[in-house]
């Protein structure tokens, strides 16, 4: 899985001079907390926003996506367990 955080997003942002400005300089002053996770083939992400408490927890299967928001514990297990039965 490939892991992104808060400072390696802004870092990004702050660096692309195609943003329109306003963007650029909301990264600037956003502290907020931000990880995310992807699996290799773009299936399974993982979102962190600390700010609210939750996960939000995107995947995608055949036709079918699903994305929810939920406990932090609940989103690992899941994660677990979809990375362990598809061979992840």
């Amino acid at each position: 899985m490939e892991f992104t955080d808060s400072d390696e997003l802004r870092r990004d942002i702050l660096a692309n001079q195609y943003l329109p400005e306003h963007l650029r300089e909301r990264a600037k002053n956003d502290t907020s907390e931000y990880c995310r996770a992807e699996d290799a083939d773009n299936l399974l992400e993982v979102d962190r926003l600390t700010g609210n408490g939750l996960i939000r927890f995107y995947m995608e299967a055949g036709n079918g996506s699903m994305q929810v928001d939920v406990p932090e514990e609940t989103a690992r297990s899941i994660a677990r367990w979809i990375l362990d039965h598809t061979n992840a």
